[in-house]
Order: structure tokens, then sequence, then C-alpha cells
């Protein structure tokens, strides 16, 4: 009786303690992640130097993209980066691109974009062809009790031809924003106007024009005040990977091939960084 009491008796004392062994194991992991995003997104901009600040740093692959990070100089933000490269000419790319009225099908969290005072294309000093013009763009982000923001910007778009007048090869967005001295643009209903900080969207023929390589780098203060600094850089993480998935998405089903052309392009991305 004294054994089959102690056997009970153990088996009693065994199962709070396994339960309390599983919540600190879980528990650690937990603070592990807290930390390691901690670090990732706040704790190096204290020591930010030039040298970081122009540097790219890698920080995961995930659906054929690369995303990488570096600091904003002057701020505790991050400028976000995502690149890829998709089984599709940049013709095609820069019609779905272009199609303003249907950007907000890719662009994540756009709701409403307009341009103004938009420029006919001319040559610059380096017979590159540019065209300019003022965009605003309002955004309603996934956060509990955010307001809508808005963003007022110039876009400067610049456009490469081959030497041999085979077409395009590359195509860059630059946009900033800027201060509206005149108040000719007022701030939408509602809406509180985020800093673009200046932000590039890169799109470039490679291997003979069958493919492009397309890359975003994100610099960007939202103003989400109610939010510390290292949540804001969790959240905007994000955004160029997902917005760049969902025009690769897009491009893939308006030219009929299956999104797992996705594994083929970061393939031919990893040679193309070689």
């Amino acid at each position: 009786m004294t054994d089959k009491h102690h056997i009970v008796h153990d088996k009693a004392l065994a199962k709070p303690l396994l339960t309390s062994f599983l919540i600190l194991i879980v528990s650690g992991l937990a603070i592990n992640q807290l930390t390691t995003l901690f670090v990732e997104h706040h704790l190096p901009l204290e020591h930010a130097t030039e040298e970081s600040a122009s540097s790219w740093k890698h920080l995961e692959w995930k659906d054929g993209i690369e995303t990488l990070r570096r600091p904003i100089p002057g701020t505790q933000l991050y400028a976000h980066r995502a690149v890829t490269t998709v089984d599709v000419p940049l013709s095609v790319v820069m019609k779905t691109v272009r199609d303003t009225p249907h950007q907000s099908s890719w662009i994540k969290d756009l709701q409403e974009q307009e341009e103004f005072h938009k420029s006919a294309h001319h040559q610059d000093e380096n017979e590159h062809y540019v065209e300019t013009a003022i965009v605003r763009q309002k955004y309603q982000f996934a956060i509990p009790g955010a307001k809508p923001r808005e963003f007022l910007m110039k876009r400067t778009m610049t456009t490469t031809e081959a030497m041999d007048g085979s077409g395009r090869t590359s195509v860059e967005a630059t946009f900033i924003s800027f201060a509206d001295e005149k108040q000719e643009y007022p701030v939408c209903d509602g809406c509180v106007r985020g800093h673009n900080l200046g932000s590039t969207w890169t799109f470039a023929t490679v291997q003979g024009g069958k493919k492009t390589k397309i890359s975003a780098d994100v610099a960007v203060d939202p103003h989400l005040t109610n939010l510390s600094q290292f949540f804001v850089n969790v959240f905007q993480k994000r955004w160029p990977h997902d917005t760049i998935h969902r025009l690769v998405v897009k491009l893939m089903a308006d030219s009929g091939k299956h999104e797992d052309a996705l594994h083929q392009a970061a393939h031919t991305f990893h040679h193309l960084k070689d």
C-alpha cells in the first residue's frame, strides 16, 4: 500500500512540475523572440554610424523576396528594402505599375491615389527620360484606432533606354514628401499626413529582357505617435515585402503563370547577385 501510495503521489506531483517546465520553456522562447525583435528594430539605432546608415543588412528570404534594412540617420526608424526577380518583361511590369486606378489592388493598405501636374517625358543631361508629378496617397493601416495616413510627395520617374535603341532597360521612381507652403493640397478629412523621407522603386531588365528585377527601398515616418518607434519598425518591415509579393502575384496571374514562379525568381536572383 505504501509503494502504491508513493506512485500515486509522485504522479500527482509530476503533472504540475511538467506543466511548470513547459510554461518556463514557452516563456523563454517568447522572451528570446521579443529580445531579438528589440535588438533588431531598436537598439542598433542608438549607435548608428554613417557606415551603417549606408549599408543594407539582410533580414530574411520569404516568398522568393529578400528583405533588408538600414538605419535612417537622425531617427529611430529603419528604411526597408525588398528585392526579387519576376519572370515577366519590363514592358509588362510597367503597364501594371503605371495603371494608377488599379494600384490599390497590389499596393498594401493603399486606399486612394491622385496625381497632379504630371509632366511630359523630357531628356535630362544624361539623356535619360524624366517625368515628374505630384502624388497624394491615402493609406489605412491595419492598426486598431489608427487614423488614415496621407502622403503628399513629389514623384520623379527616370527611364533609361538601351544604347542600341532596342527599348527600355530600367525605370526608377523616387518619392519624397515636400512642404505644401501654399496649402494647395489640404490634408483629407480625418487623415494624418505622414512623411516620406525618400523612397525608390527600381525596375530593371535582366536575362536579355525576359525577366525584370524589382526593388523597393522604403523610408517613411507614418507619424504613428501612439506607438513606440520599436513597434513602428516592426510594422513597417512587412510593407515592402507584402507589396512586392502582391505585385508579383498579380503579374503572374495576368501573364497566366503560376505563383510557384516566385521560387524560380528567388533562384535567379541569387545567381544575379553573384
